[in-house]
């Protein structure tokens, strides 16, 4: 009963709980924990359970439709309005700072409940940025900052959340209806807010490679980067950049897998990419390759860069013999329109001679 008061409050006073988000959130941890728990066989929550449990004739226990509504609420979080979504976001970043303490401790109980608070924490958080993606932009640095934060963690199970969290985000993002319509759209001020998401999204990446210690995470970085090369290249315009700094940083690595991992993706934009890329980054993207065809750590990738420079070469041959046929025909077409204004003009004069 305590937990049916819980949900019809936060469903329907949602945009004025504030700060008290931390406590209802606090609530619905511990009641995932108690959902998903491996001990739930044991006497007491065994008990527990019993107790909520319905008649067979009723359907489904008390606790399924709790489950159920804790779902339903993050879900629903598309409705709320802005500041309060920003309210649940904070509350739930808080809860994991809270948790995060707890999984040094060294007490492998303790240690294993803070980190299922983490996990629902961070779960949230997905689940409310993918209902929010028609209003994505005020959010994302609130939710991918956290996932930056955990990536730093010295806790490897942690890191491997984030990353996960990290590559689940940037997907849902890059490959919502939104971001594809407000990709053609040629109105300046939507061109200049994609402009704004497109860097946002993807340089949580390179922040992680440049920034974070652990060889765990660059290679989570760089699988990530490819991930969203394989699916969403081509819809990337403003922040090749950021891609293209990250490869050549890749390329001066020590460290043979984390070379291989760079290498596969700039194999992905070089093979399929280049006529996605912007005219002004194929010096940049020869550049790249080039740094790599040079690097000592894999002689293979030294051998299969050359042969990228010769792709790169083929595609930039190509686009100048495309390009005089093109402005010859159009200087053709302007010969025939004059010679057209030309007898129009003579004929004028017959006339009026």
């Amino acid at each position: 009963m305590a937990l049916r008061t819980l949900f019809n409050i936060t469903h329907r006073l949602y945009n004025v709980l504030g700060p008290s988000w931390v406590l209802v959130l606090e609530t619905l941890a511990a009641l995932d924990r108690a959902i998903h728990s491996p001990h739930a066989t044991t006497q007491e929550v065994s008990a527990a359970v019993s107790k909520l449990t319905r008649e067979p004739s009723g359907g489904y226990s008390d606790f399924s439709i709790l489950s159920s509504l804790n779902s339903q609420l993050f879900e629903s979080s598309g409705l709320m309005n802005i500041s309060a979504v920003k309210s649940l976001l904070s509350a739930l970043r808080q809860l994991s700072y809270q948790s995060m303490a707890g999984t040094l401790s060294g007490i492998s109980q303790t240690s294993s409940q803070k980190t299922g608070s983490i996990s629902f924490a961070v779960e949230r958080m997905i689940t409310i940025l993918v209902n929010n993606l028609h209003r994505i932009q005020p959010l994302w640095d609130e939710v991918v900052g956290h996932f930056v934060e955990l990536a730093n963690s010295p806790n490897h199970h942690l890191r491997a959340m984030a990353l996960n969290a990290l590559d689940q985000s940037i997907s849902a993002v890059l490959g919502s209806d939104q971001f594809e319509e407000n990709a053609l759209s040629r109105h300046h001020g939507i061109k200049t807010e994609m402009k704004t998401l497109e860097i946002s999204v993807i340089s949580p990446l390179h922040v992680l490679y440049d920034s974070c210690p652990n060889s765990d995470v660059h290679a989570g970085s760089l699988k990530i980067l490819l991930h969203v090369l394989e699916r969403h290249g081509d819809k990337l315009c403003y922040s090749w950049p950021n891609i293209l700094e990250m490869l050549r940083s890749v390329a001066g690595s020590s460290e043979k897998d984390i070379v291989t991992l760079g290498f596969q993706s700039l194999r992905v934009i070089m093979n399929d990419g280049l006529s996605t890329v912007p005219s002004e980054f194929l010096q940049v993207c020869i550049d790249v390759t080039g740094a790599y065809s040079s690097q000592k750590t894999e002689l293979n990738i030294s051998l299969t860069a050359i042969g990228l420079l010769w792709t790169s070469t083929d595609f930039i041959a190509k686009g100048l013999l495309e390009g005089p046929a093109e402005d010859n025909e159009k200087e053709t077409s302007e010969h025939k329109n004059s010679e057209k204004i030309e007898q129009t003009g003579n004929s004028v004069k017959k006339v009026n001679q």
